[in-house]
């Protein structure tokens, strides 16, 4: 679409924009009119209100007195008074109730358009209290209240249409000079611009308020002016372009012409282009060649699969890849020789064809059938030597290994027997000292009861079988320890199955240790679990109370004074009911367990390193809860705190078989 400087004056820039401006001040003019139209109701309406006070305060007393007395020239002055008033125009002092009742009316009275007001008359005397005796009638005519505001509106709009008319043509006359008309010049210049005689750069003569700064009228100039610079240059970096393709197009061409070796262009299983080198090579003459099927090819080439050769010019991926075929040719004479053919794909006149590359490689392959006869001797001799070798190898492999099995089986069973012989040397040194104790302290007491037997009290006397009695309670732990161990590892410990709480199994062993947590002052929590928690299993209650007793009985051991061991119950659900599994853990504030330990403390006859110092123990008991906890199915571990202490897991099915 092309501007024309005759164009109608309603086509124009400066036009629209006249129009939106006298559209927007004729809104804001209307909106303004509006809002001081009705500041001059509120003015008048305040004045109207005005006038109600004055007469309350200062004409109702003066005409009631006035009516009182029946002066009707003094009411006529009043009333006269009354008409002064803005807006008033008829008034009226009327009598009420009384037998020679009579009426005073000034004015024109009217109907419409018309606000009435009307007063109570009364008066107090000294012989009577205020009573009422007649009535005010004032009328405003709202017509001059409702004249004035519309002579008001028509003076304002008048008022500002004539700014707005005379505002917008200087502004319609400053836009097309200061813009427009410049916009005409440049619209004219880009119209039908004339690059053949290079870069002309638009000009406008025009005066600026100051010459050295640009405003945005200039930027717009020199953006045009640089637009048609880089139009010029990059038409003559086309017209450079075309002439270095021609120039390439020239080389291309006498490259392909003088090459050494023959080039031929597949599309369409046609041959689409050939090199004179080709008809060197094969005999053939162009138009034998050229344009003809490229089953013609097979005639030429033994075995050149041309379908291949087009088909594996391109990846998955759709892009090109070379490939390089070697086969034997026939000439035009009959001559045999070997060629080696490089396909590429590319894209020529717009389709997928294939770029084959032709070169002789019959003297190359003469010499590698001699060096491949060579290299099948050689490898004949070498391969018989191998053999050779290779048995000598063999039987030396085995003689090596029945070697080395019979090392290995030597050093595992030395480690074996070491193994066993220092478990049993620990156990024993362990087995004694935990037989010795409670035994020497069995025949003391007893000696000491038997000599001083006497002469002794009984507080001594009890004192000595009660310890008797502990340390035989002791010895017997251990001893009961050491078959539980025996009948667990030998499969004949019997197991009673039911549904038991493993709660209330934990609360009752719990329960059984209230003197030795007293004495240590060490608190037992025991968290409630939730109301969906399930805490039931099928389980041998005795024996999963013994494995209790042993975890508690390690926490209270290493726990110090006063310190607290929390006993907690998770739920591990599984996809059904039935394999959903119940975790218990007892936790203490002890001193923990060597990293290195955590594997091994469950095994037979070990001690932790920290229980050695001084705690005790044969390193049975959570070898023994590690058996029962097998027999449940279930799984036993520790794990140390991060703020101290250690956390045995216990976790068993939710339901086993027996």
């Amino acid at each position: 679409m092309r501007f024309h400087l005759s164009d109608p004056i309603k086509y124009r820039l400066s036009f629209k924009l006249l129009l939106y401006i006298l559209g927007c001040s004729i809104i804001l003019a209307l909106l303004a009119t509006a809002v001081q139209l009705h500041n001059e109701y509120g003015i008048e309406m305040d004045e109207v209100h005005r006038t109600r006070q004055l007469i309350e305060k200062s004409y109702v007393e003066a005409i009631a007195i006035s009516l009182y007395n029946f002066n009707e020239d003094l009411l006529q002055i009043q009333l006269e008074g009354l008409l002064i008033l803005p807006h008033v125009k008829y008034v009226q002092v009327s009598s009420a109730g009384q037998a020679d009742s009579f009426k005073v009316t000034l004015g024109e009275k009217f109907n419409r358009r018309v606000l009435v007001w009307e007063f109570d008359l009364t008066i107090a005397t000294k012989t009577k209290p205020a009573f009422h005796f007649g009535n005010l009638e004032v009328r405003i005519d709202l017509n001059s209240l409702y004249g004035h505001l519309f002579r008001r509106l028509f003076v304002i709009l008048l008022t500002l249409a004539t700014k707005i008319i005379v505002a917008g043509l200087f502004f319609y006359l400053i836009i097309y000079y200061l813009i427009t008309h410049h916009l005409e010049v440049i619209a004219k210049n880009l119209g039908n611009p004339d690059l053949t005689e290079g870069y002309n750069p638009i000009q406008l003569s025009r005066k600026r308020f100051h010459a050295k700064n640009h405003d945005e009228l200039d930027l717009v100039l020199n953006a045009i002016n640089g637009l048609l610079l880089r139009v010029n240059k990059e038409k003559q970096e086309r017209e450079d372009a075309i002439e270095a393709l021609r120039e390439s197009e020239y080389n291309y061409s006498q490259v392909l012409q003088n090459a050494n070796e023959s080039i031929l262009v597949i599309e369409r299983q046609q041959i689409s282009y050939s090199n004179p080198k080709t008809e060197e090579l094969t005999g053939y003459s162009n138009d034998i060649i050229l344009n003809q099927p490229v089953t013609i090819a097979y005639q030429l080439c033994d075995g050149c699969n041309w379908d291949i050769i087009l088909n594996s010019v391109r990846d998955q991926d759709g892009n090109p890849i070379q490939d390089i075929y070697e086969r034997r040719f026939q000439t035009q004479k009959g001559e045999i020789k070997w060629i080696e053919i490089k396909s590429v794909g590319i894209v020529w006149k717009g389709e997928e064809a294939a770029l084959c590359f032709i070169s002789e490689i019959t003297k190359r392959k003469k010499a590698q059938e001699e060096l491949q006869a060579s290299l099948n001797e050689m490898e004949a001799q070498v391969e018989k030597r191998t053999i050779q070798l290779s048995n000598t190898n063999e039987a030396l492999k085995r003689e090596i290994a029945e070697h080395r099995q019979t090392e290995e089986k030597l050093r595992y069973t030395t480690q074996v027997a070491e193994s066993a012989n220092q478990a049993k040397s620990e156990f024993l040194a362990n087995i004694s000292h935990e037989l010795r104790n409670p035994m020497h302290h069995i025949l003391s007491y007893s000696k000491y009861g038997v000599e001083k037997l006497d002469f002794t009290e009984k507080s001594k006397l009890k004192h000595y079988f009660s310890q008797i009695r502990a340390s035989a309670e002791r010895l017997m732990r251990l001893l009961n320890n050491l078959l539980d161990l025996s009948k667990l590892e030998a499969q004949k410990m019997d197991f009673s199955f039911d549904a038991s709480d493993v709660k209330t199994i934990v609360t009752e062993v719990t329960k059984e240790f209230e003197p030795l947590l007293n004495e240590k002052e060490i608190s037992v929590n025991i968290i409630e679990p939730d109301l969906d928690l399930e805490t039931t299993v099928k389980c041998d209650s005795f024996r999963l109370g013994q494995v209790f007793r042993n975890l508690l009985s390690n926490a209270v051991k290493f726990s110090p004074q006063q310190s607290n061991i929390k006993i907690n119950f998770q739920n591990l659900l599984g996809p059904k009911r039935e394999e959903s599994q119940l975790i218990v853990s007892v936790s203490d504030q002890g001193m923990g367990i060597p990293p290195k330990e955590k594997t091994v403390i469950f095994d037979k006859f070990v001690q932790s390193s920290k229980t050695d110092k001084g705690q005790g123990g044969t390193g049975l008991g959570l070898a023994i809860c590690k058996e029962i906890i097998k027999h449940h199915h279930g799984k036993i571990w520790a794990e140390n705190n991060q703020q101290g202490g250690a956390t045995f897991f216990l976790q068993l099915p939710i339901k086993i078989s027996a």
